[in-house]
């Protein structure tokens, strides 16, 4: 068997740290929908606390709190896609539906961070 290329061994090695973050960002997202009255989910590119003070957000939802976080725009959009294929259609979810999919946030380009989070209430 040929040994692999340095590419190949890095390219599988981010994924299976993706993979990892992933599952990490899927418990604390199950966690939090298993004990709240409703959740919503989204992603910025703005700090927690600004997008929280948002009149979307503010004296709305009582927590907020980061499930995944990367420097690149496109991890992001895969990752909130990913958890709202499998939220969506939960009774505690506050997103707005269209089909199987939400109308996602936009998040500005050049950001230092981007972040998928939810926001819920007891």
């Amino acid at each position: 068997m040929a040994e692999k290329s340095i590419g190949d061994t890095i390219r599988d090695a981010s994924e299976a740290i993706r993979g990892l973050l992933r599952g990490i960002a899927l418990s604390k997202a199950r966690s939090i929908v298993e004990k709240c009255s409703n959740f919503k989910i989204g992603k910025t590119g703005e700090t927690l606390e600004e997008r929280f003070a948002q009149p979307d957000y503010y004296g709305v939802y009582q927590h907020i709190d980061t499930l995944y976080s990367s420097v690149f725009q496109v991890d992001v959009d895969d990752m909130e896609r990913d958890l709202l294929l499998k939220y969506i259609t939960h009774p505690k979810c506050d997103n707005m539906k269209d089909g199987l999919t939400s109308h996602s946030d936009t998040m500005r380009d050049g950001a230092e961070k981007y972040q998928v989070y939810i926001v819920w209430n007891d």
